[in-house]
């Protein structure tokens, strides 16, 4: 398959105050090996966003991850079903008021991938996403 159903929920580190977790609302199913867009809101005023924390829900966590689970081993009862995986390297972020943006990658590039029941933690870093100034080409 070429999508994946998971609930996951962010946690955003900030200079003055933390949140507790958010759950992420996707509408249609994840795309593997596509960019995938989400917002996530949060009222607090948590100052100047270090860090990210993004937690795939265990199989057991709350009733739609049961229900997913259930579903998804009915649908391969015959077969050994393979923990879900994802590898997520980095997360964009473009701040709703002031529209920076922002790139966070994964904190250990040796621990990318993440199942259900995990967390992986992602810091601020450089990956070219900013705007680069235009240069004129002579004709």
């Amino acid at each position: 398959s070429n999508n994946a159903d998971p609930t996951f929920y962010v946690k955003l580190y900030g200079a003055h105050n933390d949140t507790g977790n958010i759950f992420v609302v996707h509408d249609d199913q994840i795309g593997l090996n596509l960019t995938n867009t989400f917002l996530v809101f949060t009222e607090e005023d948590i100052g100047d966003l270090l860090k990210i924390r993004l937690s795939w829900e265990g199989q057991s966590e709350s009733l739609s991850s049961v229900i997913k689970y259930l579903k998804s081993s009915l649908w391969n009862w015959n077969t050994k079903a393979a923990k879900p995986v994802l590898e997520v390297r980095r997360i964009r972020v473009k701040a709703g008021e002031t529209q920076k943006k922002f790139t966070f990658c994964v904190e250990d590039f040796s621990k990318a991938q993440i199942s259900p029941g995990e967390s992986l933690t992602f810091v601020k870093c450089r990956d070219g996403w900013e705007v680069k100034p235009r240069q004129r080409l002579p004709m």
